[in-house]
């Protein structure tokens, strides 16, 4: 985690339009949380969380966090000995990971990153051939990914994830895969699945439970 959290804050001195939007650049004390728990390993140096969920409020940054970690993945292969890194990124429509992927193309066009903007083949791609691209969760069977973005989780259903989204790690070593999302009144079933896989997701959600006392 700390790795992360160095090496992101470094990129964010270079990335003077995410800062101003940040307000500076050092993560917020919840990110910086999220990374430490999310890039826990073993004495053998696996992964403790092959899965994360994080839940927080809107316009709180966990959009940003996404960017940031998809970027540290792609710019670190060589912490992984597994070749480029192949990270995927996906939310409930394209247009949507497209935009979020966008905040960062000023960035790698300074960089010297090459940079694919079509819709349904967006991506930024690292001298090694690392590459975070976007792409549509049903477009993501038959791949093989070394990480998964998974962005507004309220709107996916278990399946999606288990069966279509999951298994494009398999054969990749240290695959982890983090799911994103705000709070929603109506999710649906991905959430719950996930919140009932302790052993193997981490979970981090920024709210109350239900039987919480609102005036305390």
């Amino acid at each position: 985690g700390d790795h992360a959290v160095a090496w992101i804050e470094q990129r964010l001195q270079a990335d003077r339009a995410t800062a101003a939007k940040l307000g500076g650049t050092r993560l917020r004390w919840w990110q910086w949380l999220v990374l430490q728990r999310l890039l826990e390993y073993r004495a053998d140096g696996s992964w403790c969380w092959p899965v994360g969920f994080v839940s927080v409020g809107r316009q709180l940054g966990k959009t940003e966090l996404l960017c940031e970690m998809s970027s540290w993945r792609c710019g670190n292969a060589d912490l992984f000995g597994a070749g480029p890194q192949m990270v995927g990124h996906t939310a409930n429509t394209v247009t949507l990971s497209k935009h979020v992927h966008s905040t960062r193309w000023q960035w790698a066009d300074e960089q010297g990153l090459p940079v694919a903007r079509q819709l349904g083949d967006t991506r930024i791609t690292w001298p090694d051939g690392s590459c975070w691209a976007t792409m549509a969760r049903e477009n993501t069977y038959g791949r093989s990914l070394n990480m998964v973005m998974a962005d507004e989780g309220w709107a996916w259903e278990a399946h999606d994830f288990w069966q279509a989204v999951y298994p494009t790690m398999a054969a990749r070593p240290d695959g982890q895969a983090v799911i994103f999302s705000a709070a929603s009144d109506m999710p649906k079933s991905l959430p719950a699945s996930l919140l009932s896989s302790p052993d193997t997701v981490a979970s981090m959600v920024w709210g109350a439970p239900p039987d919480a006392d609102p005036a305390d």
